[in-house]
Parts: structure tokens; C-alpha cells; sequence
């Protein structure tokens, strides 16, 4: 049976290796930043489903990384955020920027048609999916 763990394992693991360069014939490096941000947010939807989960906690039917992380028991959103400042990082803002990535980044050709620019903080959604990974393993 896959739990949400084991499915955001197996995503965390798919965005690992888009960022893994690969050398082409022309000697030039690809990675697949696309593709990272997609599997790393929708990795991180799912460890923090996982853990309002095993907390009893209703798992609402949304891709909102800041929705869902508001809903964790105040003790586990405390170890995350304390986290977050060690690293010298502004959790709350950083969190409300990366809120939709899955959305945002899934569908990202249809605003770089538009000329919309679109961003997205690689190192905070590298770390946030880091300690939501440890964070489930400890439950």
C-alpha cells in the first residue's frame, strides 16, 4: 500500500534527479529545473499530508503548501520554522511565495506564453522538502 510518505519519497527522488547535470554530445550540461520545482512542491504536498495524517488531522483537497503547513499541530510547525531560521531564511514569506508552486510551475508554459515571469526559490523549496522528509520520518 502507498502511503503519502512513500509517494513523497518517490517524487522527492524523481526531483533529485532532475537536478542532476548530464552532460550532452556537445559537451554541454542539462538540468531540468522545471520538472524539479513540479516533483519537489508536489513531494512536499505530500509529506505534509502525510503528517496532518498521522496526526488526525482532515486532509483538505488542495495543493496549498501554506494551507496545509498552517494545519500541523503548532509543535511540528514550530520545529520546521525553527529550522528555517538557522538558516537565516524568512519562513513565512518564503512560504507564501512558494504556496502554489505545484499549480504555478505545472502549468508554467502557459505563462511564459503570456510574457508573464514566474520564479521560484529553489534553495527554500530544497530545504523545506529536506525537513519535511525528516520530519516524517520521525513520526
Amino acid at each position: 500500500m502507498h502511503t503519502f510518505f512513500i509517494q513523497a519519497r518517490h517524487f522527492q527522488l524523481a526531483a533529485e534527479r532532475c537536478m542532476e547535470e548530464r552532460q550532452l554530445p556537445n559537451n554541454q550540461f542539462q538540468w531540468l529545473p522545471i520538472p524539479y520545482v513540479v516533483n519537489a512542491a508536489f513531494a512536499c504536498e505530500l509529506y505534509l499530508k502525510g503528517i496532518l495524517e498521522k496526526n488526525d488531522v482532515k486532509i483538505p483537497a488542495k495543493h496549498d503548501l501554506k494551507c496545509l503547513y498552517n494545519l500541523l499541530p503548532y509543535n511540528i510547525r514550530k520545529i520546521i520554522k525553527h529550522t528555517f531560521e538557522d538558516k537565516n531564511m524568512i519562513f513565512e514569506n518564503e512560504l507564501k511565495m512558494a504556496k502554489d508552486l505545484f499549480l504555478k510551475w505545472r502549468y508554467i508554459h502557459e505563462d511564459i506564453l503570456k510574457g508573464n515571469e514566474i520564479s521560484a526559490n529553489l534553495a527554500f523549496i530544497r530545504l523545506f522538502l529536506d525537513i519535511l522528509s525528516k520530519t516524517s520520518k520521525q513520526l
